[in-house]
């Protein structure tokens, strides 16, 4: 029953406050699959009816971060700056094109507000030769491509720290960069990700993209592999619209939340630059927070029930 003074429900053989359904909804929102059947078997549920939140992915943030040259080609752009490195995590834009201006932007910096799982940029190599796996930590990201044909020309346009610590203002690093990404052109017009996600309860896909002379697309799906729950897409996550002045670098950010088992972000790059035959890409950083064991949960909701049982008495 619904009062001014809160909620009371049945819980096994007590009655308790509507903080234990608060409790309980809090919990879920961390949950695998199974776990309304762990609480039940534990008979924290009883009675009690608790909604669990649904599953979500949203853009959360989208920009153009880096800039080769302007418009007319009279000077050059800046890079993308990206740290991974725990002290310091999070990327920053530097002189990047104000979408379809030509003109350089305010710099700015964004943290990584969850823990770094993993990271893969393209890396460097001869032409016609184009690997993911140079620069990667934690196995969680593959991709696929149906390009034939790489230059990698060497611009540098990203910078990574991963080992070395570049202080906290990212758009002025205090120590060189760790690597350095050629970022491709010449034929490369096409990727896909596949992010694992599958122990994660939530967290942030940052993807970074780009385009030359055209309108990159990027889109994304969120899938349960064992097709207990629905697909959830973004149909158009290049969001600012900006068609790149030569070559421009822009960032995603996927935000995604994991209370129904879902294994698998997958998003797909397409490049619209000269026509399609000419793109520019970056990479991908996957941050979140890990799904809590079920045991652990189960004890959690056994000492909260103990707790709130003394507090009814």
């Amino acid at each position: 029953m619904i009062s001014e003074k809160g909620l009371r429900e049945p819980v096994g053989d007590i009655t308790c406050p509507g903080k234990l359904r608060e409790f309980l909804t809090q919990l879920i929102h961390y949950y695998p699959k199974n776990m309304q059947q762990i609480l039940k078997s534990t008979f924290i549920f009883g009675s009690l009816s608790v909604a669990a939140p649904a599953a979500s992915l949203v853009v959360g943030f989208q920009a153009t971060v880096g800039s080769e040259q302007n418009e007319d080609a009279t000077s050059e752009g800046g890079p993308y700056h990206v740290s991974v490195n725990p002290n310091n995590p999070g990327y920053a834009a530097v002189a990047a094109d104000l979408p379809n201006s030509g003109d350089p932007a305010p710099d700015f910096q964004r943290p990584f507000t969850q823990p770094v799982q993993g990271y893969s940029f393209v890396g460097g190599g001869p032409n016609d030769v184009l690997t993911f796996d140079v620069r990667e930590s934690g196995g969680l990201i593959t991709y696929t491509t149906n390009s034939t044909t790489f230059d990698g020309f060497g611009q540098n346009q990203l910078q990574l720290w991963n080992a070395t610590d570049p202080g906290a203002d990212l758009t002025s690093p205090v120590t060189a960069p760790d690597a350095t990404g050629p970022g491709y052109r010449g034929g490369f017009v096409d990727a896909t990700a596949l992010i694992d996600i599958s122990a994660l309860a939530s967290g942030t896909a940052y993807v970074f993209y780009g385009d030359f002379r055209g309108t990159p697309s990027l889109s994304a799906v969120m899938r349960d592999l064992d097709g207990g729950a629905p697909d959830l897409a973004i149909a158009d996550a290049h969001l600012n619209g900006d068609r790149a002045n030569r070559g421009e670098y822009y960032v995603a950010e996927l935000d995604f939340l994991n209370d129904a088992g879902y294994d698998q972000i997958e998003y797909t790059w397409l490049a619209g630059g000269d026509g399609g035959t000419n793109g520019r890409f970056g990479g991908t950083v996957l941050t979140g927070s890990p799904i809590p064991e079920p045991s652990s949960i189960a004890l959690l909701g056994l000492g909260a029930l103990a707790f709130l049982r003394r507090r009814c008495k």
